[in-house]
């Protein structure tokens, strides 16, 4: 593994940059989080935090569910 890899896997954003770059709620966020579609790291006082790697995922998520899949597919 690179290291460009590993740095894309560090969680290091907090939900609200999550938000703008994703477009996304926080509810849905949290939402896909409960559904076990990503794993955000937990931070000092059991924040979450998100990598590139989860926001990647996140937008893919987005463009399914904008394509009329629901989260079980």
């Amino acid at each position: 593994m690179s290291e460009r890899e590993l740095r894309r896997d560090l969680a290091v954003l907090p939900i609200s940059a999550v938000r703008e770059l994703t477009g996304l709620s926080d509810r849905q966020i949290r939402y896909y989080d409960q559904q076990g579609l990503i794993e955000p790291q937990r931070g000092a006082g059991k924040q979450r935090r998100y990598s590139l790697a989860d926001i990647d995922r996140l937008l893919k998520i987005a463009d399914y569910m904008d394509a009329g899949y629901t989260v079980a597919e």
